[in-house]
């Protein structure tokens, strides 16, 4: 399956006074990272840092990221390009951009991961101020990879009623709370020119990585044997297994 990443510039002033002047984006340096200067993305739910003037100690600050996004605007990782000087106050941002979520990319009527970049500029009017913000507890961000039962069987050498041609990445950041073992069970039915369609939700311990997951599953590539003169729709069930937790 091809696997392509685009990276965008954005534009986003953070301060809890006043926003003064924007400075220019950074493009993020990675060797698969294909450059759309004309295709933009917007924050489906944009990153929110409060912060106190003390936090900034003394000056402005300016912070820069990149952020990867799965093909469904979902945040998969955040990493500091430009430095506050403040670790602290790069710790805030990154937390609130994991909380951030992007609207889906859509090239063609496909919808592809990409990597941006997003300035966080921060102004106070009292820098004399001391006022901090307390720290928290360190958000833990756990991923955890997910692989359909019927996939396993069919590596294994089991007869299955359809087969696995390629599978997208299944691989979901998710809270420390809800890493838990479970599996999601599913429907979907297949067409004569085997795409996949009207997939349904049977049974699931949590719908939001469930919904997820079925997102991604669209996106899978199998065959389904079928009858020369089979001219409706063939159902399915499949299971989604979460395997291989690690959070950090």
């Amino acid at each position: 399956m091809l696997k392509q990443y685009t990276a965008i510039g954005l534009m986003l002033c953070a301060s809890t006074v006043m926003c003064t002047q924007y400075a220019a984006a950074e493009t993020a340096p990675a060797s698969e990272v294909k450059i759309l200067q004309d295709r933009p993305v917007s924050w489906m739910r944009a990153p929110k840092v409060k912060f106190e003037p003390g936090d900034l100690e003394g000056r402005p600050r300016f912070v820069n990221v990149a952020i990867d996004v799965d093909n469904s605007g979902n945040i998969t990782a955040v990493k500091i390009i430009t430095s506050s000087g403040l670790p602290d106050l790069d710790d805030m941002v990154i937390n609130a951009v994991k909380k951030a979520r992007f609207r889906p990319y859509i090239e063609s009527g496909i919808s592809y991961p990409f990597r941006a970049t997003q300035p966080f500029e921060f102004n106070a009017d009292d820098y004399s101020s001391t006022r901090k913000t307390p720290k928290r507890k360190p958000i833990k961000t756990c991923w955890a990879d997910f692989e359909p039962e019927g996939l396993q069987l069919q590596q294994s050498g089991q007869h299955r009623t359809f087969q696995y041609k390629d599978v997208p990445a299944m691989k979901l950041p998710m809270t420390e709370s809800e890493a838990k073992q479970f599996s999601i069970d599913f429907s979907f039915s297949v067409d004569r020119k085997n795409q996949i369609s009207d997939i349904r939700l049977i049974q699931s311990p949590s719908d939001p990585i469930a919904r997820l997951l079925l997102k991604k599953f669209e996106l899978a590539k199998i065959e389904a044997p079928r009858k020369f003169y089979q001219i409706f729709k063939i159902q399915f069930k499949e299971r989604i297994q979460l395997k291989n937790i690690q959070c950090n």
